[in-house]
């Protein structure tokens, strides 16, 4: 089923302009029926539905990077006032 531009805006719940950037964004290439009244450019609906799916998909989450190890991780409290209050601090 082909689409008119207002109608794909329908679809996506946002304007036309906005629905036409999106059109843009997902690479997807419209079919021309020409100048005239009732003509134009107009989308295919399930060529739209498969590319936001698609386009969905693609997405990963991003890794975080590697948390960097503090001196303090691991230990107990005692254990780190040992280290703290140790001879070889204190120089």
């Amino acid at each position: 089923m082909l689409m008119t531009i207002t109608e794909v805006a329908d679809l996506l719940r946002t304007t036309p302009g906005a629905a036409r950037t999106t059109l843009d964004n997902l690479k997807l290439c419209p079919v021309n029926l020409g100048q005239g009244r009732g003509k134009g450019l107009r989308w295919y609906r399930s060529e739209i539905l498969t590319a936001l799916d698609d386009s969905r998909k693609s997405t990963t989450p991003k890794k975080r990077p590697p948390k960097t190890t503090s001196p303090f991780s691991g230990k107990s409290m005692s254990q780190l006032m040992e280290e703290l209050t140790s001879p070889q601090m204190s120089q």
